[in-house]
């Protein structure tokens, strides 16, 4: 798995295209990391990329990236949280991070496992309660805007990172 972070929001108004793109964390060992989640700082929002589903080969700071089409709710989602504008009523997302603390339950990172005919896979990663951890099923933008609401890491499959490369 590759540490990676949130490099740019993409929101286009007229909510037919939006995505995210994530940047390979430098100097982060790949696997195993207890390391500080996303943050706002160093991500732009842009309106006039080209939406592609193609990551480039490296970011403008070196790190391989991935770019992950999302929907409009999601994409809002992930905007408000960098930005840490809370919305006057919880929205799905902040309903999600209330559940986990209710329940004691802690999301520990975000994993995007696969790239399945043209659709992304992610699994939450969560510590219970008692101490057992368990896995569960997501869609990675729902995943994303959740990692984003909590400050929480971002790893993605060496092989998710290949197969997007070459679609």
């Amino acid at each position: 798995m590759v540490r990676m972070e949130l490099r740019s929001i993409h929101v286009n108004d007229t909510a037919d295209r939006q995505y995210v793109t994530l940047v390979e964390k430098e100097g982060v060992e790949k696997e195993g990391v207890e390391a500080e989640g996303v943050e706002g700082r160093g991500v732009k929002k842009s309106a006039g990329e080209k939406a592609g589903g193609k990551p480039e080969r490296s970011g403008k700071d070196g790190g391989r990236t991935l770019t992950i089409v999302i929907g409009w709710n999601e994409v809002q989602a992930v905007d408000r949280f960098v930005k840490g504008i809370p919305p006057p009523r919880p929205l799905t997302h902040e309903l999600l991070a209330s559940l986990l603390t209710a329940s004691g339950a802690v999301l520990d990172r975000v994993d995007i496992t696969e790239l399945k005919e043209h659709t992304f896979y992610a699994v939450l990663r969560l510590t219970r309660a008692d101490g057992s951890t368990v896995d569960v099923d997501a869609r990675p933008s729902d995943a994303l805007a959740l990692a984003t609401a909590l400050s929480k890491p971002i790893f993605v499959a060496e092989a998710v990172i290949e197969a997007a490369r070459d679609e």
